[in-house]
């Protein structure tokens, strides 16, 4: 007969983890925070909770840098991973993924979003206090999606790498 984890069985799974670099620190001390508030032993119900922290003040987004030009002029533009000629290869995993604008809490250094590994990219920070219309992005833990355009005002550019991820001046 299954008799459910105890708040202490819970909690010694999730230092384990953390010990062993299987669960990153910042998200283990938030579960063991939730655990302490008297969330239900769940571990990962506590592991969604824990990833799903709110919109910070600054976030950011990876795109060519062939786009450049037209983001300083107009901004970034919702679309639907579904439609962009990067990522339709995996439908599979974007089907069901919203309309928007997919942003990160750090800067894109290494070209995982570059799109188009023959070109540079752009990273963008973004200026969230305008942002009011975001959800969780439900394929990437530390990601979010911007329901909707975001204006230029909102964007800084952070810093441009080449076809090599060598960083040149932003």
């Amino acid at each position: 007969m299954y008799t459910p984890p105890t708040a202490d069985e819970v909690a010694n799974h999730i230092r384990y983890k953390m010990t062993v670099r299987e669960l990153r620190q910042d998200v283990g001390i938030r579960m063991l925070n939730l655990l302490d508030d008297g969330r239900p032993a769940d571990y990962q119900a506590l592991y969604e909770e824990a990833t799903r922290v709110d919109l910070p003040a600054v976030v950011y987004h990876s795109t060519s840098a062939a786009n450049r030009v037209s983001i300083l002029r107009a901004g970034l533009t919702a679309q639907l991973p579904s439609e962009n000629r990067h990522w339709a290869n995996m439908v599979f995993a974007v089907a069901a993924q919203p309309r928007g604008v997919y942003v990160a809490p750090t800067p894109d250094t290494d070209g995982l979003w570059r799109h188009d590994s023959t070109i540079g990219w752009d990273v963008w920070a973004v200026n969230t206090a305008s942002i009011s219309n975001w959800q969780h992005d439900h394929l990437n833990e530390d990601a979010w999606v911007v329901l909707g355009d975001i204006p230029a005002a909102a964007l800084t550019l952070h810093a441009s790498y080449d076809a090599n991820r060598k960083a040149t001046t932003a």
